[in-house]
């Protein structure tokens, strides 16, 4: 019984760094695909999602964890950087 608790406060805790994360994996993967054919499959699966209107605002939130970002974040994340090809390394 004390795992959800700790989930909870743990997503909160770490719910930025791991969205961050994920935003940085979608930076990383348009350099090797490249910025528009990503961007172009982005925007595909949300014009498909789109077509689940009959589930509830609340039905979608239960689904989706807090650290993961939605696909409008996702786009526009992207649409924010150069297309030059070049990642940054750390």
């Amino acid at each position: 019984m004390m795992v959800f608790p700790v989930i909870i406060v743990g997503n909160r805790h770490y719910g930025p760094y791991l969205k961050k994360a994920r935003l940085d994996a979608d930076t990383q993967a348009s350099v090797l695909t490249g910025k528009e054919p990503f961007l172009e499959v982005l925007r595909k699966i949300d014009t498909m999602r789109q077509g689940d209107a009959e589930m509830t605002n609340a039905e979608k939130r239960s689904r989706r964890p807090l650290s993961l970002p939605t696909l409008a974040e996702r786009i526009d994340n992207l649409q924010g950087i150069a297309s030059t090809g070049t990642s940054e390394t750390t």
